[in-house]
């Protein structure tokens, strides 16, 4: 009886973690589809980017209906606290297709990870675990870890400005060439339908950016941290709501993520993005005195579906890792696969990053940063 109960827990900490990582791909993934071509040359506002986003979530969810019945499950049991969830992760999406336009993908996904981390450990220990302690001082080691990541993050964020003085060696040949045979305004049109050059990347070189591009890079630091808070407090919000709900008849169909959870979070996409999209309207015509942005529906139609499907993939996969194998473990390893991926995709794809010595900084920062929220999540224990 022992051994099938390891081997079980085994075989469930195995799923957790292939749910785990491949959610953090999806999820590390899904910010590319700001900055392809197309989307950056037609210029597209965060808020109409993650319109179509929450469009294309609550269009997929009523998969969930299928699943149930062909499971012999209750086709839909809604619940508020989903609605909480999406009302947090609408203004989540719109800081990170922001912050992916003004500091990169690899950075943006850095700083949104650490933060979300933080957040989901805190949620941890405020439900049903605490911090372990160690050796006869009974000394808890993830405040250690914690100020860990926070350093690895300040890293990160430096780590484009390690070469400031070597600017001319972080421009290849090629690059040199263009730039010497175009003119400023010719340079000035095509930096707004390339995703390489200074306006749409500012982790390139200190002397080939103008001085708003630095204000933007720490409003888009910015913008990324709140991301991570707002979609570390979605998944805290599902937990919280959980634990308030034990003892409801329906209380597994309607947190259950292979059940109702995903269908009540969609309706929630559709009640509260109008609602966004209004505030921004109001803001935009009735203050700024500006046109609302564009719809641009003959680019969003492909890329708008593909972004909301991959991040809808990647929570589905995030939340049955965290449901299956605990939050306060699986959250920041989810973010870490996370954090790979788009590192991944920033460094060699999109060349956000530049130069030997600020690649290597930045790989350094990761690796640490990575490795604080690991051990971080190995410090929680259950109460009970």
């Amino acid at each position: 009886m022992m051994l099938q109960m390891v081997a079980s827990e085994g075989a469930n900490m195995g799923l957790a973690w292939f749910f785990c990582i491949l959610g953090g791909a999806f999820m590390g993934s899904y910010p590319v589809f700001v900055k392809v071509p197309r989307v950056v040359a037609a210029r597209v506002s965060p808020i109409i980017f993650q319109s179509y986003k929450s469009f294309w979530v609550f269009a997929l969810v009523w998969i969930f209906i299928l699943v149930n019945h062909m499971r012999a499950k209750p086709l839909f049991a809604f619940t508020w606290w989903a609605v909480a969830s999406a009302a947090l992760w609408v203004p989540a999406g719109f800081a990170t297709i922001a912050a992916v336009s003004m500091c990169g993908v690899a950075t943006t996904a850095v700083l949104a990870c650490a933060s979300n981390s933080v957040i989901q450990f805190l949620a941890s220990l405020m439900l049903d675990q605490a911090m372990k302690r160690h050796g006869p001082s009974n000394v808890p080691l993830a405040p250690l870890y914690l100020v860990g990541g926070v350093l690895g993050m300040v890293g990160l964020i430096l780590s484009p400005r390690v070469q400031c003085a070597g600017k001319a060696d972080h421009i290849d040949g090629a690059d040199k060439l263009n730039r010497e045979s175009l003119t400023a305004s010719t340079l000035s049109s095509v930096s707004h339908q390339s995703i390489g050059l200074e306006e749409h990347s500012v982790l390139v070189p200190e002397g080939s950016k103008q001085d708003s591009s630095r204000r933007e890079f720490v409003v888009g630091v910015l913008l990324a941290c709140m991301s991570g808070v707002f979609a570390g407090m979605k998944f805290a919000v599902k937990s919280i709501g959980h634990s308030m709900s034990l003892g409801n008849e329906t209380v597994d169909s309607e947190f259950g993520i292979f059940e109702s959870f995903m269908l009540s979070f969609g309706v929630g996409c559709a009640l509260v993005t109008p609602v966004f999209v209004g505030i921004f309207a109001l803001w935009e015509k009735g203050i700024q005195h500006r046109e609302f942005p564009s719809m641009e529906f003959p680019v969003m139609k492909i890329f708008g579906f593909l972004a909301g499907a991959v991040w809808l993939a990647a929570y589905f996969c995030l939340q049955a890792a965290n449901d299956i194998g605990g939050q306060g473990a699986m959250g920041p390893a989810g973010n870490a696969s996370q954090l790979i991926t788009a590192g991944l995709w920033g460094i060699l794809y999109y060349r956000e990053i530049r130069g030997p010595a600020q690649i290597a900084c930045w790989v350094l920062s990761a690796t640490w940063t990575v490795a604080c929220v690991i051990l971080l999540s190995n410090e929680l224990e259950n109460i009970h």
